[in-house]
């Protein structure tokens, strides 16, 4: 396979012009304040659920947390040929001091691990299980001033058939950081000490999981019984693999630097190579 030329993406060019100490494409009108405040801006960095999911301050996914373009093209190979999904995370938003703000529990990014479980149950479930390993999964934020900035990117270390499996597998604090027992953004259902696997289908039954804190975000009308067990939702009755991101390759924005050039809303694209994600994607000056 010949080898990428990495300057081809380093020196692509910007379309971003300064607007009031922000930042915008010359196409688009500002329809936000936190563009307008720039990404110059203090984050303040999230204490608890009300405030969204803390990013985290220490360890392997702190170091690649506000990668710029040339730092996340040498952290990750643009030579890998595994594809890349790209889709909208509408619950995370750009606010109002200039930073980005997950406000939903997927992605979930504590524990020091990026999981997806709770949302994007179509796109998980349009893959079979051994399909997803090494694939690129990108999260794009919505739209403000007509731009969307990448969110946060990883390549799946691993894709799970339920939440018992995907539990036991991850270490202790980081599971509990991501239960649903102890946080209304957890994206894990916790299983019953008592659980006991007699067969396959014991791994869905609600019974054998404890119910999500008062208040979490899918707790409504047993939104979480969509979570653990897919299946009877999809008409083809597939299942939605839970992916785990790989330590080293997993990456998170605090606030908006690197952005997708057309605008995106729901469903989602499906590239042929992380070299071809990397190549599309603008940073701000």
């Amino acid at each position: 396979m010949a080898r990428i030329d990495r300057s081809r993406f380093e020196s692509a060019p910007c379309t971003w012009t300064p607007h009031a100490g922000g930042y915008v494409k010359k196409s688009h009108r500002m329809s936000c304040e936190a563009v307008c405040r720039g990404r110059s801006s203090i984050v303040t960095r999230s204490r608890g659920d009300d405030d969204g999911q803390q990013f985290p301050t220490a360890g392997p996914l702190a170091r690649r947390t506000d990668l710029s373009k040339s730092d996340l093209i040498h952290a990750c190979d643009p030579n890998q040929p595994s594809a890349v999904y790209v889709y909208v995370v509408r619950s995370a938003k750009w606010n109002d001091a200039g930073g980005i703000s997950q406000h939903g529990s997927a992605p979930n990014f504590q524990g020091g691990r990026i999981t997806l479980c709770t949302c994007k149950h179509s796109m998980r479930a349009g893959r079979r299980i051994g399909d997803w390993r090494e694939t690129w999964v990108a999260g794009l934020t919505r739209a403000c001033g007509g731009s969307q900035a990448l969110f946060y990117l990883m390549r799946i270390e691993r894709a799970y058939g339920s939440h018992f499996e995907l539990w036991s597998d991850l270490a202790k604090k980081t599971r509990r950081a991501k239960s649903m027992l102890h946080s209304r953004l957890g994206d894990l259902c916790q299983p019953r000490r008592e659980l006991a696997v007699h067969n396959r289908e014991s791994l869905f039954d609600p019974k054998n999981y404890y119910k999500p804190v008062p208040g979490h975000t899918h707790s409504k009308n047993n939104g979480w019984l969509r979570d653990l067990d897919y299946r009877n939702k999809d008409r083809l009755r597939r299942p939605a693999p839970l992916l785990l991101g790989e330590a080293e390759n997993s990456f998170l924005w605090s606030k908006p630097r690197l952005v997708w050039p057309r605008k995106m809303s729901q469903g989602c694209k499906r590239l042929h190579s992380i070299a071809d994600f990397l190549e599309r994607l603008e940073e701000l000056p």
